[in-house]
């Protein structure tokens, strides 16, 4: 019964997390959307797709691809 539970969670990965985390953060000071508005997009449309391929259970490397690219892009609006 504990397998199961453990099949049916996302492929969480610290990259993914920080990427999360750094968007967050990002998103949530004034001037990112005003000046960095099409890198914000870019990073919640990244973070988007790595969280979907998590949940999906796709490959680790597929997962981080998206997480790094979302994490990039936030620090580029910040």
């Amino acid at each position: 019964l504990a397998l199961g539970a453990c099949a049916s969670q996302p492929r969480e990965s610290q990259l993914l997390s920080e990427a999360r985390a750094t968007f967050e953060r990002v998103q949530a000071m004034p001037a990112a959307a005003t000046h960095a508005g099409t890198e914000l997009q870019r990073a919640q449309q990244s973070l988007q797709r790595a969280e979907g391929a998590a949940e999906a259970r796709a490959p680790q490397e597929q997962v981080d691809h998206y997480a790094y690219l979302a994490r990039q892009a936030a620090l580029l609006a910040e």
